[in-house]
């Protein structure tokens, strides 16, 4: 992102948010992975500059297996990046013109053996959703609900209930719901 983009992360305990503020009238995308650098005093009072990664500042574990899950305050949205992706590329982001954007709500979740979050991340490709727990469930029933909808697609069932099915048409209906 674009040297007019600011933003601030307020630590990485269980109250941590991140706002991000783009103070100019034009559009950006990119990635935010490092802090611009900033003086840390020693105890010898000598200054240094140091930059400091976003995952460190929100305390992200740096783990292929640990996902983050954070919540956009102005559109509700909840979103779903791996935490070693973090580290290793930033948080990605689109701006408009003098926007900004509050993500707060952030929890970590453990992938387990199954990859399921890795396999609704993969499905999501960054989108937010109104609910990751909802959007975790579909992705689980989706083995039941793929045969189950193709059932009722094509209006095979329309057909049968109105009386014009042709016999090729039951056969097939027939066949999709044995799969089912």
């Amino acid at each position: 992102i674009d040297e007019h983009v600011l933003a601030y992360s307020n630590g990485s305990g269980p109250e941590r948010s991140l706002v991000v503020f783009h103070d100019r009238f034009a559009s950006t995308s990119g990635s935010i992975r490092d802090s611009a650098a900033y003086a840390l005093k020693s105890p010898d009072g000598s200054k240094r500059l140091v930059r400091r990664s976003l995952a460190a500042g929100l305390g992200l574990p740096n783990d292929a297996g640990t996902f983050v899950i954070f919540r956009d305050a102005r559109t509700g949205l909840e979103s779903l990046r791996s935490c070693r992706s973090i580290w290793e590329h930033g948080l990605h982001l689109s701006l408009d013109a003098y926007s900004v954007r509050v993500f707060w709500e952030f929890r970590e979740v453990h992938d387990g053996t199954a990859g399921q979050w890795a396999r609704l991340a993969a499905r999501l490709g960054g989108s937010a959703v109104p609910s990751l727990d909802d959007a975790l469930r579909e992705l689980q029933l989706e083995p039941v609900h793929r045969p189950f909808r193709q059932i009722f697609a094509d209006g095979l069932v329309a057909a049968v209930l109105e009386g014009t099915a042709t016999t090729e048409r039951l056969d097939e209906l027939e066949r999709r719901y044995e799969t089912f």
